[in-house]
């Protein structure tokens, strides 16, 4: 590819956050300067799952304005608005007071829904082409999160916002087909194209990120099964404390592993005290290299969404990073993440909301666990062949020179 472009990306979450997000752009933004574009990135100061506030921030070759943000507690509507208004607002003052060159691309990446606006805003002022980023659709996922009213005002006003941007996108991203089909319903049919979330290739051969200092967490002569991300509303990780307690006497050589934060990890702490869980470990956010480790070394791996038709939507990126870890998956998802997942028959998918569907996937893996593990190394390869990082990016670049010539 012969043209270079100077692209601007709008994301409220970025590194070193602690979050899919900002791994998503993160990787992104390099893996494009590593090919010779002009990378901005106009993001907020770090604010979620941070690991160390005074670690060093290394952005290599990009070049990223980090910004004050209110901070969102998860308490009362108006935090809600003034944290993601703050970002909005203070993004777009940074644009205009200090950007004078034209970029050939604003790529703004929602959501939060307010992020698309600002970088509209930011494309209109200079006649730059703008690209939406749509990683769930809101504020449809911030219903399900428990974040909005369906009936309320704000949400019918950000229904508005939603469709208003996607017709006045240049082109649109998203990470499934059942949300592009969505979205398909509400703009041109031919700029809306998948760009699914994927694993940098450093993390499917390149084992130098390893370090066996982070070995002691799990137990030895254990099934240590590990979730690892954020522990919110819609990942309802409350039904699987239930499914602890109750096979915490029939099965005690099974240990669950809660690994990340959330606006819900208090909660489940309390619940895990009060009810004498030994067989739940419930520790911090961890760095992505440990992460990837502590997948790898996990005997296997679980996650799940609220049983909701939004969360049906999207393919988490989480699908992808546990895939790379080469282990068997219980999985509690529906729509396009778990036809995915069902291609390998290492992996175990158990109904959301269930605890006793749960349970079930439990006592499978414990009764095929040799079986499951050797059938669960074919995760990996699929990763490698059609869910690179890398292979993400250099379709995403085909559109930028598609849409650049058009």
């Amino acid at each position: 590819m012969d043209n270079f472009y100077r692209i601007l990306i709008v994301s409220q979450y970025y590194y070193p956050d602690v979050t899919a997000a900002a791994f998503r752009i993160k990787e992104t933004a390099d893996i494009l300067s590593s090919k010779g574009h002009q990378i901005s990135v106009i993001t907020a100061k770090p604010h979620k799952g941070i690991i160390n506030s005074s670690q060093k921030i290394d952005d290599a070759n990009v070049e990223v304005i980090r910004l004050p943000i209110i901070k969102y507690y998860g308490k009362g509507k108006w935090n809600y608005l003034a944290h993601y208004a703050s970002f909005m607002l203070n993004a777009l003052f940074c644009y205009t007071v200090r950007f004078g060159r034209k970029y050939d691309f604003v790529y703004a990446t929602s959501p939060p829904l307010p992020v698309g606006l600002a970088g509209f805003l930011m494309s209109a002022i200079q006649g730059s082409q703008f690209i939406l980023d749509i990683r769930d659709i809101w504020p449809d996922s911030a219903v399900a999160a428990g974040q909005l009213n369906k009936n309320s005002k704000l949400y019918k006003f950000g229904k508005l916002i939603e469709q208003w941007l996607y017709q006045k996108s240049d082109l649109i991203t998203c990470v499934s087909m059942p949300m592009a089909e969505y979205i398909k319903g509400f703009t041109k049919i031919d700029k809306v194209v998948v760009i699914y979330n994927g694993v940098p290739n450093q993390y499917l051969h390149n084992e130098s990120y390893l370090n066996e200092n982070n070995q002691d967490l799990f137990q030895d002569n254990k099934i240590n099964i590990t979730y690892l991300g954020n522990m919110g509303y819609v990942q309802n990780l409350q039904v699987v404390l239930e499914a602890a307690k109750q096979i915490q006497d029939e099965l005690p050589e099974v240990v669950l592993y809660l690994i990340g934060d959330g606006i819900e990890k208090t909660k489940l702490e309390k619940f895990r005290k009060a009810n004498l869980l030994d067989n739940v470990v419930i520790v911090g956010p961890v760095a992505k290299e440990q992460a990837m480790q502590l997948m790898r070394k996990s005997s296997a791996l679980f996650f799940q969404l609220k049983d909701d038709m939004v969360m049906e939507k999207t393919v988490p990126s989480k699908v992808f990073d546990y895939m790379t870890a080469g282990k068997p998956i219980l999985f509690g998802i529906k729509g396009e993440g778990k036809m995915i997942l069902e291609q390998v028959k290492g992996n175990i998918y158990y109904q959301p909301d269930s605890a006793e569907s749960f349970i079930n996937a439990v006592r499978k893996l414990k009764k095929n666990y040799k079986q499951l593990s050797k059938y669960a190394r074919e995760n990996m390869v699929i990763v490698e062949k059609y869910y690179t990082r890398e292979n993400m990016v250099d379709k995403l670049e085909k559109h930028f020179q598609e849409l650049f010539h058009y």
